[in-house]
C-alpha cells in the first residue's frame, strides 16, 4: 500500500502544526489495513512550484520540503519505507513533457519514473 497525502493541505493553506497529526493518523490506517508495515511505502509531496501552475514560487516549495521533512520523519518513527520522489517532479521545471496537458499535475512520463522508483520496494513487498 502507498501513501501520499499532504498537498491539499499545503494547497490550501492549512496550518501545517496539524499535519503531524493527520499523516500519522493516515499512516497508522494504511498499516492497520495493510496488515503490517512492512507492506506500507509512504511517497513524498512532489513539488509543484516548478509548473506553470505553481509559478516557481519559492515559498510553495519551501513550505512542500517543510510537508516533506515531517512525512519522511514519521515514516521512519515507524519504521515504513519512504521513497522520495520530489527531484523527479522537480523535472517539470524544465521539461513540461513530466506534466500532464493542465501543465499541473504529472503526465505519464512522471508516474513511470515514480514508478521506477518504487518498483524494488513494492517488488520485496510482493514477495513477503
Amino acid at each position: 500500500m502507498s501513501v501520499l497525502i499532504g498537498v491539499n493541505d499545503q494547497y490550501r493553506g492549512f496550518d501545517i502544526t496539524y499535519y503531524p497529526g493527520r499523516f500519522t493518523s493516515v499512516l497508522q490506517k494504511a498499516i492497520d489495513f495493510s496488515g503490517s508495515k512492512d507492506k506500507v511505502i509512504v511517497l513524498s509531496i512532489p513539488d509543484y512550484s516548478v509548473t506553470p501552475f505553481g509559478g516557481g514560487s519559492q515559498t510553495t516549495a519551501k513550505v512542500i520540503a517543510d510537508y516533506n521533512k515531517i512525512n519522511k520523519e514519521i515514516s521512519n518513527n515507524f519504521g515504513v519505507k519512504y521513497v522520495d520522489i520530489t527531484p523527479i517532479s522537480q523535472k517539470a521545471k524544465n521539461d513540461l513533457t513530466y506534466l500532464a496537458p493542465d501543465k499541473l499535475h504529472p503526465s505519464e512520463k512522471m508516474y513511470a519514473e515514480w514508478v521506477n522508483e518504487m518498483l524494488d520496494e513494492v517488488l520485496m513487498i510482493l514477495k513477503k
